[in-house]
């Protein structure tokens, strides 16, 4: 009921703000021409004592400090927060937590009866011990590693003694890339002949000796045939021996060595590099793990539990929630800001926050999120802001309800002027100072941070102990209840304006 009432108060204060933002401009003119002809019937017209009793009052320029503030409400989260459901339907199992047990991530908090386990669940129960040592054998053997490493030995050895082999024939003491290149020429040109003499075979068992197309197949076979006897004469030469049989063998046997080598080393490093094939078992064994705890709540994360839905031996049912868990060591308030005033609002400024549950203590926070677009509320656009609460105790609960003042510009030792004082909008402000005359004199201040109830003044010919005129009601009440002049109720209920109001200060 209190929360209802709240968000009541809420709504109200937002519907006066979204009048405000909608008719923004008719309202400042409004109160522009009230101040104005104010301000004109003071300086035209000479007070008389009995105005002097009746309509003013005078209060003295002070020096202090001043805080301004933008203030908002909001409630109380836990960040993160989790509502935890039932992955799969079945009958509870005795459990041994509590709400306001404090649990890690990853502990089992609820389960279902084994008995009650769906088909799916109790399949991959099953298959999970055998995936479990396959992953094991697979971080922890290294057997296939060195028989890789055995096999590359092998073949290293083996290529060089075929090496020899081959280098023996080399008469000549030719260099290896001017053999390897004349010798794959020459078998290139092999090649040739070989496909030549094929294409002539099949057209000589159809047509008859003076076809032009066999004439044309036996002169290509007789070219390409003296050009792989060319290039056979030119890699004797290069050996310095004639490429026989003997020396073609052990040619063969050399580049069959190289591959083998190669074959061996490809093997090694995959069995040296075999994070892929773990990587893979070890998503069989998350699969078979994720299935198994459809049946069970973990807890996504350190936390509390603030909320239990089942007892044990309820029928829990798929999609419904099991338990909430809360991190109440960090918890935020959540809250929106007006257009008018999110330019004002960066991420690290200190925050003060009160709450009606605990009306004797004051909080602290910081602004830690500020949405980049704004959000449409009933006409308004408002932007949605985080405070984290810095000294988080046990008082604190997620829902309370949260006065919080964004501290958007403090002033130290500066001159402080009524807020009551002030007359003028839109950067154009006077203040009618008493002279030692007597008299009242209007003089212009530019203004700077703002509280409920004084105003900084930068720049002015104003001095601290000056009395300054301030207008109030027949009963002695100040009129506007801590705004500008004129203004101030206005600025109190949007919360907007300069110097913003609905803020705090303290002024020494």
């Amino acid at each position: 009921m209190k929360k209802d009432f709240v968000m009541a108060l809420k709504k109200i204060e937002h519907t006066l703000r979204s009048f405000y933002q909608g008719h923004r401009i008719l309202v400042w003119v409004v109160v522009g021409m009230l101040a104005a002809a104010l301000a004109a019937a003071i300086l035209l017209s000479p007070l008389t004592d009995k105005d002097l009793e009746e309509g003013v009052q005078y209060a003295q320029v002070i020096r202090g400090s001043l805080t301004e503030s933008i203030g908002e409400v909001g409630f109380v989260e836990a960040e993160p927060t989790a509502a935890l459901m039932w992955e799969s339907s079945g009958n509870v199992s005795d459990y041994a937590i509590k709400v306001g047990d404090q649990v890690e991530k990853g502990q089992v908090l609820m389960e279902l009866e084994f008995k009650s386990w769906s088909n799916t669940s109790l399949e991959a129960q099953a298959q999970l011990l055998e995936a479990e040592l396959a992953l094991e054998n697979l971080i922890t053997a290294d057997t296939d590693l060195h028989a890789a490493l055995l096999a590359v030995t092998d073949a290293e050895w083996t290529l060089r003694d075929k090496k020899e082999d081959r280098d023996a024939w080399n008469w000549a003491q030719s260099p290896d890339d001017r053999i390897d290149t004349v010798r794959n020429a020459y078998l290139a040109s092999v090649q040739n002949y070989w496909v030549a003499e094929a294409e002539y075979e099949a057209l000589r068992q159809t047509s008859t000796e003076d076809d032009p197309e066999l004439v044309a197949a036996y002169e290509s076979l007789q070219e390409v045939g003296l050009d792989r006897d060319k290039l056979l004469r030119a890699f004797n030469q290069i050996l310095g021996h004639p490429y026989d049989l003997d020396v073609e063998t052990d040619f063969v046997e050399y580049d069959q060595a190289v591959d083998d080598l190669a074959v061996a080393r490809l093997a090694y490093e995959r069995q040296l590099n075999s994070d892929q094939i773990i990587t893979a078992a070890q998503a069989q064994v998350q699969a078979l793990e994720n299935t198994i705890n459809n049946a069970r709540i973990l807890a996504p994360f350190d936390g509390t539990i603030t909320y239990i839905a089942y007892l044990p031996g309820e029928n829990a049912v798929s999609g419904e929630v099991a338990l909430q868990i809360d991190d109440l060591s960090n918890l935020i308030v959540n809250t929106v800001v007006s257009e008018v005033d999110i330019s004002k609002v960066k991420i690290g400024q200190q925050v003060i926050i009160k709450f009606d549950a605990l009306p004797y203590k004051d909080y602290n926070g910081i602004v830690t999120r500020i949405a980049s677009a704004g959000n449409d509320e009933n006409g308004s656009v408002v932007f949605d802001v985080t405070v984290a609460i810095t000294d988080v105790d046990a008082s604190l609960k997620p829902g309370f309800s949260a006065d919080i003042n964004i501290i958007i510009g403090q002033a130290e030792d500066a001159l402080l002027v009524p807020n009551e004082a002030l007359m003028g909008q839109n950067g154009n402000f006077r203040v009618m100072v008493k002279n030692e005359e007597q008299n009242l004199m209007p003089v212009a201040v530019e203004i700077g941070a703002s509280s409920d109830t004084y105003t900084e003044v930068i720049s002015g010919d104003i001095q601290e102990g000056d009395q300054l005129m301030v207008i109030v009601n027949a009963d002695g009440a100040q009129p506007g209840g801590g705004g500008f002049g004129l203004m101030g109720g206005m600025r109190q209920v949007t919360g907007g304006g300069s110097g913003s109001g609905g803020g705090s200060g303290s002024n020494k």
